[in-house]
């Protein structure tokens, strides 16, 4: 969210710099943002999951692969979604 947020922003600045109208400039940010989020999905996720083992890390647990934190947040919505459909 802060990378679409800073990109729209960056575009809109640049545009500014070149007095540019302000709504197409707007609008041209906004597509461009949402159409690159899809692109940056998954390096979103691998910064998430590193991000996850260096915080298990510091609580001394070794994490061999990067899909295992998957797989682990994976098994605890399913056990917070079984506890709370009871």
């Amino acid at each position: 969210m802060r990378m679409t947020v800073l990109l729209v922003l960056f575009v809109l600045l640049i545009n500014a710099f070149f007095h540019r109208p302000w709504l197409e400039s707007f609008l041209f940010a906004v597509a461009l943002a949402v159409g690159l989020t899809p692109e940056i999905l998954p390096m979103v996720v691998s910064v998430t999951l590193s991000r996850g083992a260096l915080r298990m890390a510091s609580h001394k647990v070794i994490v061999m692969l990067l899909g295992y934190l998957l797989a682990v947040e994976e098994i605890k919505q399913l056990f917070f979604r079984h506890v709370a459909a009871e």
